[in-house]
């Protein structure tokens, strides 16, 4: 797992991805955030998380303070099995725009983890968002 986690790592700081075939891939040059963040969204579509999340980070570290680019790292790294980041980038999500989606998103993240009461506590918070 360690190793898994090692290898996203670095293909996160690198922007490389490795093909089946053992090439290296280096992903496109973007001058605007939006675009980045638009081919972050058709990678995640397609399940590449590594690379989408890849963009996702450069887009963060362009706009720290966007509580749906936090959402959508968070969803990017919960698919690819990164749950204990994926939580910080969620609460980053809540900390900064407290919406119903992400509290659902994050619901199910801890049920999955089996945080039964956390989750509850999220699924709560959501129902009652969307109610009021």
């Amino acid at each position: 797992m360690l190793s898994k986690l090692k290898q996203f790592a670095d293909r996160l700081r690198g922007g490389a991805s490795e093909q089946s075939d053992g090439r290296q891939t280096h992903t496109a040059q973007f001058d605007d955030q939006a675009a980045r963040l638009d081919h972050a969204r058709s990678l995640a579509d397609a399940d590449h998380h590594a690379r989408a999340a890849h963009h996702l980070q450069q887009v963060l570290d362009e706009r720290p303070e966007d509580a749906v680019v936090h959402r959508e790292y968070a969803d990017v790294l919960a698919a690819a099995g990164y749950h204990e980041s994926a939580a910080c980038h969620y609460e980053r999500a809540l900390d900064l725009e407290p919406d119903a989606t992400v509290h659902e998103e994050f619901a199910a993240l801890l049920a999955e983890k089996g945080e039964t009461r956390k989750a509850a506590h999220h699924h709560e918070q959501a129902r009652s968002r969307r109610a009021g």
